[in-house]
């Protein structure tokens, strides 16, 4: 029997794949598909181009995805900091692939080694490019560290736009909610406010606002503030409080050192009631550097508190961090399953 040819070789032996991308070596691969370099002709720049290769109602999810990411792109523009898809398209009826931006060796936001004040200072750059986003009226939908990235120079990037959406999208297919629906509600439950676990297709800004609220808990307590082993129980956790027979999480509780401007401001990011909650990433930017300028309350015994609390609690649902080297699983994942990524940043220009 002859070697078996791989994708890679596939592409490489093809010159250019789709007429334009000229396939350089393999950054990962998932279970549906794989991510690559490439050059892109066209352009003259160097990109990732993710292939997925499904058939039946894989395939329409993929499609309907990668077309939403470009769409976002569009909105996007060519500005600093977003992780954009620009294009994509069919190589064949089984085979998709998305053309983004790219910057090699970039790795997910860490909001556990550095000084407090260093990842506080990381999570008001990333609370800024969600400002941008909201100001383009882009929601991004899925707000987490693995989707945030840092670039070897460490320059911060926002990206996976696969579930955002744009406020002008008055109504979404049933398809799109069975993209966002595979494996898991659409986001990352933790994340989630009990709004989007409801009705995702109603969310506005301020369910990217819950998300800075838990990325900024976590932050400062090294614990999530709704814990549970599924997403129905992370859910149940937040109506608990909503309907009154449980007290509202607060970073003061886990870390009593924490200046009170910052428990009040995951606070009002986290409130359970949008009303109350924070309007937009503008405004919550707006306060974290705020509260930075203040200060922070004896600091050191803060980042003590926190590292003991990090080291003996567990990521249930997410489970343990999963090295930058893999690429994330191109199909939707299973419910507590485990995906890499490709790490992925803007291109300097275009």
């Amino acid at each position: 029997m002859g070697a078996v040819t791989t994708q890679l070789e596939e592409f490489q032996a093809k010159g250019l794949v789709a007429g334009r991308f000229r396939v350089e070596s393999e950054l990962g691969r998932g279970g549906m598909g794989a991510v690559y370099t490439a050059q892109d002709e066209y352009i003259d720049e160097r990109v990732a181009l993710k292939v997925a290769r499904a058939g039946g109602v894989a395939h329409d999810e993929f499609r309907r995805r990668f077309e939403r990411e470009a769409r976002i792109g569009e909105l996007l523009g060519r500005q600093q900091g977003f992780v954009r898809t620009y294009a994509w398209g069919e190589l064949d009826p089984q085979t998709l692939y998305a053309a983004m931006d790219l910057v090699p060796q970039a790795a997910p936001l860490d909001l556990e080694t550095g000084t407090l004040e260093e990842r506080l200072q990381r999570l008001l750059e990333v609370a800024r490019l969600v400002a941008s986003a909201h100001e383009r009226g882009v929601i991004h939908r899925d707000l987490k560290p693995d989707n945030v990235f840092v670039s070897s120079a460490g320059e911060i990037y926002l990206g996976d736009f696969g579930l955002a959406k744009h406020v002008d999208d008055v109504e979404e297919s049933s398809l799109d909610l069975t993209i966002t629906h595979t494996g898991m509600a659409m986001g990352t439950p933790y994340y989630m406010p009990a709004e989007q676990f409801e009705d995702a297709k109603s969310v506005d800004a301020r369910a990217d606002v819950f998300a800075l609220g838990v990325m900024l808990f976590r932050t400062l307590t090294g614990s999530y503030p709704y814990m549970g082993n599924s997403p129905a129980q992370i859910l149940s956790a937040q109506l608990k409080v909503r309907l009154g027979s449980a007290s509202a999480p607060r970073v003061r509780d886990l870390s009593p050192d924490v200046a009170l401007a910052f428990d009040t401001l995951c606070a009002d990011a986290m409130a359970l009631d949008r009303s109350k909650r924070i309007p937009d990433g503008a405004e919550f930017a707006r306060r974290l550097e705020k509260c930075l300028q203040r200060g922070l309350a004896n600091s050191q015994t803060v980042q003590q508190r926190r590292a003991r609390s990090s080291s003996s609690r567990h990521e249930t649902l997410s489970g343990p961090r999963v090295p930058p080297a893999v690429v994330r699983e191109l199909e939707p994942a299973p419910q507590g399953s485990h995906g890499g990524r490709a790490w992925l940043a803007p291109l300097e220009k275009r």
